[in-house]
C-alpha cells in the first residue's frame, strides 16, 4: 500500500457528499453499522476506530473511465517504462545518490545552475547531471511546492519530461556543452563537484524526501513492474483512483504501489500534470508522501479503509492486488566495505566481484621490434588489447618500460627511459567489457607520434556505475580494465605479448610471449573502506616467456569492488529449509515472496549473510 495522501490544493466541492450523510435511525442500524445496508451505502471510518463506520449514501462517479482517460495528455505506458528505467538506474547504479551530503550538494547545483539555465532557455531535451536530475525528480513529486519554489527561484515553472534511452544518447554531448557554457566553473559530473556551504532556497525539504523515495523505490523494485501488461493494468487503476478522488474530494485516499508509480510518472511532467488536474478537479491535486505511520488507528490506515470501501462500491476489480502492496518492511541499509570485523574485509571471503586494473607496467622486452600488442584474457575470453608503436625506441635497454594508466582524457601511456618521461594520450573504450587502446611515445625527442583519438562520450557517462564505500564519501575506481569474477568458477588470467615488424599489413619477425596467473594472485589480501588506498591494491609481477627462452616482465596493479547486483560480502549463498520456527526469517520471506502460496514450511531457500 502506498503512503501518499491526496487532496486538491483548493477546497473542491464537498457539499454533495456532506448532504448525503445519513444517520442511523434505530437500534437495528446501530447493530449493523459494520455491514453494507444496500447497494447504495458505504461506511466512512471514524477517527476512533478503523472498523467503526458511519453510513453514507454512495454518490455516483462524476466522470466515466473514458472521460477521465481523455483528460490525460501524456502516453502513460511509455512514460511509466521510462520512469521505471530511471528509478532502477538511481537505486541500483548510483546508491550514493541517497547520501545526504551528496544530495545537499546536488540541491545547490540544481537551484543555482540547472533551474536558472532551463528558465532562461527552456529545452525539454536537455539532460541534467544525474545528481541534479534526481533531486529535480524528487522535488516534482510535491507538485504544489515545486511550482511555488520554481517561481520563487527563477520566476517561472520549469517543465520536464522523461526521455528515452535513444534521446539521452543523442543529446548527452550537447547537454554537457550547454551546462559547461552556462556554468564553466561547476563540473557536469557530480563526482568531480566539491561540496560548498549553501542554504537551500526551496521550502520543500528535498533531503528528507529523497530518503522517503528510497523506500518507495524499494517497494516497486520487483520484476513485474517492468511488464507492459502489468503497467497497463496499473494505468487503469490510476484512472479509477482519479475518479474516486474527483467524487470524494474531501476524503483522504491512499493508493497501492502500482498506480502510485503511475501517479509519480504523471507528476514528473509538471505542466501536463497541472493542466490535466485543472481539467479534472479545477485545481492542482496535491501529493504528500510524508505520512508513513502504519500503526493501528493512524491516518494512513483509516484512509486505506475508506479507499477500500469506496473502491469496492464503484469498481468490479479488487483494490488489493498481488505484488502491489506494502512489502512488510522498508528498504534495507546499503552494504559497504567498511567493517570492524577483519575477516569480512578479507578478499578470500568474496564470492563475486569485479577486478579493476588501474595500471600496467611492461619492461625488459627481449627484442627490438617496431610494434607491440598486449592482450589480456580471463578464462579464454578477451577482455582488453593494448598496442604501441616502438619503431623509434630502444626497447631492449634495461631502463625501458611502458606504463598504461587512466587519466581524465583517456588512457595514458608513459614510456620511461633513464630519467626522461614522455606522455601521450591514447584511447580506452570499454563499453562491452573489453577495451582497445592505441598509443605511442618517443624516448629521444620531445614530441610523440601517436594515433590520436578522443575518448567517446555517450549516455554511458550519464548511467555510470558508482561505487558506494561509505555513507559520507564517494569514490570511483579509476581503471583501464574491469571484468567480473566468480570464485567458485575461478579461471586463469592470461597475458599475451606480441612483438613484430609490419610490412603491408603483414606481421614479420613475430615474437610471442605468454604468462598465466590464477585468480587468487590477482586479489588483494584486504579490502579497505578506501578502495583507492595502497592496502586495498595488489601489485603482481608476471614473467612472460616462450619456448625459445625469451622473456619479458609485466607488473599489474589490481583492486576489487563488490558486485553490487548480488551484494555478497562474505561467503556463498547457503541453502537451507524454511521453517516457521525461525519467525524472523519466515516473516521476511513471506514479505518478499512473489508467490506466497508456494512458500510452505520445508521449502528450500538460499541465504547470504551481509555484515
Amino acid at each position: 500500500m502506498g503512503n501518499e495522501s491526496t487532496e486538491t490544493s483548493k477546497g473542491a466541492e464537498t457539499s454533495t457528499q456532506n448532504n448525503n450523510l445519513k444517520q442511523p435511525q434505530n437500534e437495528e442500524n446501530k447493530n449493523n453499522k459494520n455491514k453494507i445496508i444496500n447497494n447504495n451505502t458505504i461506511f466512512v471510518p471514524t477517527i476512533q476506530q478503523d472498523v467503526d463506520f458511519k453510513q453514507i449514501l454512495v454518490p455516483s462517479l462524476k466522470s466515466t473511465h473514458e472521460q477521465m482517460r481523455n483528460c490525460i495528455t501524456i502516453n502513460l505506458l511509455t512514460a511509466c517504462q521510462r520512469e521505471i528505467n530511471f528509478l532502477r538506474m538511481i537505486d541500483r547504479k548510483a546508491p550514493v545518490l541517497y547520501d545526504r551530503i551528496v544530495v545537499a550538494n546536488a540541491i545547490r547545483r540544481y537551484e543555482c545552475f540547472w533551474l536558472p539555465a532551463q528558465a532562461s532557455k527552456p529545452d525539454l531535451l536537455n539532460i541534467p547531471p544525474l545528481d541534479v536530475h534526481w533531486v529535480w525528480h524528487v522535488h516534482m513529486l510535491s507538485p504544489v511546492s515545486y511550482r511555488e519554489d520554481c517561481v520563487a527561484i527563477c520566476g517561472t515553472v520549469v517543465d520536464h519530461k522523461l526521455l528515452s534511452a535513444d534521446e539521452i544518447q543523442q543529446r548527452y554531448e550537447q547537454s554537457v556543452s550547454a551546462w559547461n557554457n552556462f556554468c564553466p566553473e561547476e563540473p557536469y559530473e557530480f563526482l568531480s563537484s566539491s561540496s560548498k556551504p549553501y542554504k537551500q532556497k526551496s521550502k520543500y525539504d528535498i533531503v528528507e524526501a529523497v530518503q522517503r523515495q528510497r523506500n518507495f523505490n524499494y517497494q516497486i523494485s520487483l520484476p513485474h513492474y517492468t511488464s507492459p501488461r502489468f503497467l497497463n493494468d496499473a494505468i487503469d487503476r490510476y484512472i479509477n483512483f482519479l475518479q474516486l478522488k474527483q467524487t470524494y474530494s474531501d476524503q483522504f485516499l491512499t493508493p497501492c504501489y502500482d498506480f502510485d508509480l503511475v501517479w509519480h510518472t504523471h507528476q514528473v511532467h509538471p505542466e501536463d500534470y497541472f493542466r490535466n488536474c485543472v481539467a479534472i478537479f479545477g485545481s492542482l491535486l496535491k501529493h504528500d508522501d510524508s505520512i508513513n505511520d502504519r500503526n493501528k488507528g493512524s491516518k494512513l490506515l483509516r484512509g486505506e479503509a475508506f479507499t477500500k470501501k469506496a473502491w469496492a462500491s464503484h469498481f468490479k476489480n479488487n483494490f488489493w492486488r498481488r505484488g502491489c502492496m506494502f512489502r512488510g518492511h522498508n528498504a534495507p541499509a546499503f552494504l559497504c566495505l567498511e567493517s570492524d570485523d577483519e575477516s569480512s574485509n578479507n578478499a578470500s571471503n568474496l564470492a563475486y566481484g569485479n577486478i579493476h586494473i588501474p595500471s600496467i607496467v611492461l619492461k625488459e622486452l627481449p627484442v627490438q621490434r617496431e610494434q607491440l600488442r598486449l592482450k589480456l584474457r580471463y578464462g579464454g575470453k578477451k577482455i582488453s588489447t593494448f598496442s604501441a608503436q616502438l619503431w623509434d625506441k630502444q626497447v631492449t635497454r634495461p631502463s625501458f618500460s611502458l606504463i598504461w594508466q587512466p587519466n581524465p582524457c583517456g588512457l595514458k601511456c608513459i614510456q620511461n627511459n633513464k630519467n626522461v618521461t614522455k606522455q601521450a594520450n591514447g584511447h580506452s573504450k570499454n563499453s562491452t567489457g573489453s577495451a582497445s587502446s592505441t598509443s605511442t611515445s618517443s624516448s629521444t625527442s620531445s614530441t610523440s607520434s601517436q594515433q590520436q583519438q578522443q575518448p567517446s562520450t555517450s549516455s554511458s557517462n550519464y548511467l555510470s556505475t558508482i561505487i558506494n564505500s561509505s555513507s559520507s564519501s564517494t569514490q570511483q575506481i579509476p581503471s583501464i580494465v574491469k571484468f567480473p569474477f566468480e570464485r567458485k568458477t575461478a579461471k586463469e588470467f592470461v597475458v599475451e605479448l606480441e612483438l613484430f615488424d609490419k610490412v603491408f599489413l603483414h606481421k614479420r619477425d613475430l615474437v610471442k610471449l605468454k604468462g598465466r596467473l590464477p585468480l587468487d594472485k590477482l586479489l588483494p589480501l584486504q579490502i579497505s573502506s578506501n578502495i583507492n588506498s595502497k592496502s586495498s591494491q595488489n601489485v603482481v609481477q608476471l614473467q612472460l616467456e616462450n619456448v625459445n627462452g625469451e622473456h619479458a616482465k609485466i607488473n599489474i596493479t589490481t583492486s576489487v569492488s563488490l558486485n553490487r547486483e548480488l551484494e555478497l560480502q562474505a561467503g556463498e549463498y547457503r541453502e537451507q529449509q524454511l521453517t516457521t520456527e525461525d519467525s524472523r526469517l519466515w516473516t521476511l520471506c513471506q514479505a518478499a515472496a512473489l508467490n506466497r502460496a508456494q512458500l510452505q514450511p520445508g521449502a528450500k531457500i538460499y541465504v547470504a549473510l551481509h555484515k
